[in-house]
Protein backbone atom coordinates (compact mmCIF):
# COMPACT_ATOMS: atom_id res chain seq x y z
CA UNK A 1 0.00 0.00 0.00
CA UNK A 2 1.19 3.30 -0.82
CA UNK A 3 0.56 5.76 1.42
CA UNK A 4 1.35 9.99 1.08
CA UNK A 5 0.50 12.59 3.34
CA UNK A 6 -1.26 15.55 3.93
CA UNK A 7 -1.58 18.60 6.32
CA UNK A 8 -3.84 20.74 8.00
CA UNK A 9 -2.50 24.09 8.53
CA UNK A 10 -3.93 26.60 11.04
CA UNK A 11 -2.86 29.93 12.99
CA UNK A 12 -3.34 33.57 12.77
CA UNK A 13 -1.19 35.93 10.64
CA UNK A 14 -1.08 39.87 11.01
CA UNK A 15 -2.66 41.14 7.54
CA UNK A 16 -2.60 45.11 7.11
CA UNK A 17 -2.45 45.53 11.43
CA UNK A 18 -5.03 43.08 11.61
CA UNK A 19 -4.90 39.63 13.13
CA UNK A 20 -6.34 36.55 10.42
CA UNK A 21 -6.90 33.09 10.65
CA UNK A 22 -5.52 30.73 8.03
CA UNK A 23 -6.70 27.47 7.34
CA UNK A 24 -4.53 25.25 5.15
CA UNK A 25 -4.36 22.15 3.41
CA UNK A 26 -1.19 20.54 2.24
CA UNK A 27 -1.62 17.00 -0.70
CA UNK A 28 1.94 16.32 -1.86
CA UNK A 29 2.88 19.54 -3.23
CA UNK A 30 -0.32 20.93 -3.89
CA UNK A 31 -2.09 23.43 -1.33
CA UNK A 32 -5.10 25.11 -0.57
CA UNK A 33 -5.64 28.15 1.43
CA UNK A 34 -8.91 29.60 2.96
CA UNK A 35 -8.61 32.82 5.11
CA UNK A 36 -11.34 32.80 8.19
CA UNK A 37 -13.66 35.97 7.50
CA UNK A 38 -15.70 37.41 10.49
CA UNK A 39 -18.32 38.54 8.80
CA UNK A 40 -19.40 35.07 7.57
CA UNK A 41 -20.97 32.33 10.38
CA UNK A 42 -18.46 30.13 11.31
CA UNK A 43 -20.18 27.03 10.86
CA UNK A 44 -20.89 28.23 6.99
CA UNK A 45 -16.93 29.10 6.74
CA UNK A 46 -16.22 25.59 7.99
CA UNK A 47 -18.55 23.91 5.67
CA UNK A 48 -17.15 25.60 2.31
CA UNK A 49 -13.41 25.29 3.56
CA UNK A 50 -13.80 21.87 4.21
CA UNK A 51 -15.72 21.29 0.71
CA UNK A 52 -12.46 22.14 -0.89
CA UNK A 53 -10.28 20.48 1.17
CA UNK A 54 -11.94 17.16 1.06
CA UNK A 55 -12.45 17.59 -2.69
CA UNK A 56 -8.46 17.94 -2.57
CA UNK A 57 -8.12 14.60 -0.74
CA UNK A 58 -10.68 12.83 -2.90
CA UNK A 59 -8.33 13.64 -6.00
CA UNK A 60 -5.94 11.22 -4.37
CA UNK A 61 -5.81 7.66 -5.84
CA UNK A 62 -3.39 6.64 -2.40
CA UNK A 63 -4.08 6.11 0.88
CA UNK A 64 -3.55 9.69 2.62
CA UNK A 65 -1.89 9.94 6.39
CA UNK A 66 -3.41 13.12 7.54
CA UNK A 67 -1.91 15.30 10.46
CA UNK A 68 -2.91 19.18 11.70
CA UNK A 69 -0.05 21.38 12.32
CA UNK A 70 -1.48 24.50 14.20
CA UNK A 71 1.43 27.49 14.70
CA UNK A 72 2.32 26.89 10.78
CA UNK A 73 1.36 27.36 7.19
CA UNK A 74 3.04 27.84 3.78
CA UNK A 75 4.00 31.05 2.71
CA UNK A 76 1.86 31.51 -0.92
CA UNK A 77 5.16 33.67 -2.02
CA UNK A 78 8.20 31.52 -1.09
CA UNK A 79 6.41 28.75 -0.74
CA UNK A 80 8.24 27.90 2.64
CA UNK A 81 7.72 26.40 5.73
CA UNK A 82 6.70 29.09 8.31
CA UNK A 83 5.57 29.22 11.84
CA UNK A 84 2.81 31.34 12.88
CA UNK A 85 0.62 32.74 15.80
CA UNK A 86 -1.17 29.29 16.65
CA UNK A 87 -5.19 29.72 16.67
CA UNK A 88 -7.00 28.54 20.03
CA UNK A 89 -7.34 24.90 20.24
CA UNK A 90 -10.88 25.12 20.68
CA UNK A 91 -11.04 26.78 16.97
CA UNK A 92 -8.74 24.20 15.75
CA UNK A 93 -11.06 20.99 17.53
CA UNK A 94 -14.10 22.76 15.74
CA UNK A 95 -12.89 23.02 12.64
CA UNK A 96 -11.12 19.59 12.38
CA UNK A 97 -14.28 17.66 13.68
CA UNK A 98 -16.01 19.46 11.00
CA UNK A 99 -13.35 18.51 8.35
CA UNK A 100 -13.58 14.79 9.79
CA UNK A 101 -17.59 14.99 9.58
CA UNK A 102 -16.86 16.00 6.15
CA UNK A 103 -14.61 13.54 5.07
CA UNK A 104 -16.30 10.52 6.61
CA UNK A 105 -19.58 11.01 4.38
CA UNK A 106 -17.39 11.18 1.11
CA UNK A 107 -15.25 8.01 2.31
CA UNK A 108 -11.97 9.52 1.44
CA UNK A 109 -9.06 6.89 1.82
CA UNK A 110 -7.41 8.35 5.04
CA UNK A 111 -5.21 7.71 8.33
CA UNK A 112 -5.13 9.75 10.76
CA UNK A 113 -2.39 10.97 13.39
CA UNK A 114 -2.42 13.08 16.37
CA UNK A 115 -0.93 16.55 16.09
CA UNK A 116 2.77 16.69 16.85
CA UNK A 117 2.70 20.38 18.13
CA UNK A 118 -0.24 20.46 21.24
Amino acid sequence: MNLNKAILFTGKIEIDKESQEIYQLLVNCNYTTYFYNPLIERNLFYEEANTKFVEGILKETNFLEIGNFNGAMINPETKAFKKIQKLEEQLVNQFLITFLQELNKRKGKTILVPSSNN
